[in-house]
Formats: structure tokens, C-alpha cells, sequence
């Protein structure tokens, strides 16, 4: 990672005590952002490319790679636009 790349995570409760309202908005908000993110994941695992092993000479990983994360946002385009 990157220096100037925030992480953020969840908060927890300390034992005997519960969270605050804001904590749990806090982690409500964070929640929302993480699940658009491994949603985004699952699509490009579908096509197989990052959930397996990759078996193909080297060279051509990142033009595949490139292409499946553009089907994938294809893809995503095309469901949001039906949406509408």
C-alpha cells in the first residue's frame, strides 16, 4: 500500500460497555463502502482470472487482467443503466 492510503476498521466495543451512536454510524458507513468494494471483487473473480491460479505465460496477464476488469465494469455499466 501506498503511504498516503487511509485504512479504516471497524470499531468494536470494549467488554461490559456497548457502542456509541456515531460509532455505529461510523461503522454502518463503513460497512456500506466495503460491500460495494467486494462486490466489485466478486465480479472479477467470477471470470476465474484472479480466484485461480493463473496458467498463462506472463506476459499476457496484464492485457487479460485489463480486459476482465473491463467486462466486469461493462457489465456493471449495463445493470446500472437498465436501472435507471
Amino acid at each position: 500500500m501506498s503511504p498516503d492510503c487511509d485504512s479504516h476498521v471497524a470499531l468494536k466495543r470494549k467488554p461490559g460497555k456497548s457502542l456509541t451512536r456515531e460509532e455505529k454510524e461510523y461503522n454502518r458507513a463503513l460497512s456500506r463502502i466495503r460491500i460495494c468494494v467486494e462486490h466489485a471483487i466478486r465480479r472479477v473473480k467470477i471470470f476465474r482470472i484472479m480466484g485461480d491460479r493463473y496458467r498463462n505465460p506472463h506476459r499476457k496477464y496484464a492485457i487479460i487482467r485489463d480486459i476482465v476488469c473491463g467486462l466486469a465494469n461493462l457489465k456493471l455499466l449495463d445493470v446500472s443503466l437498465n436501472a435507471t
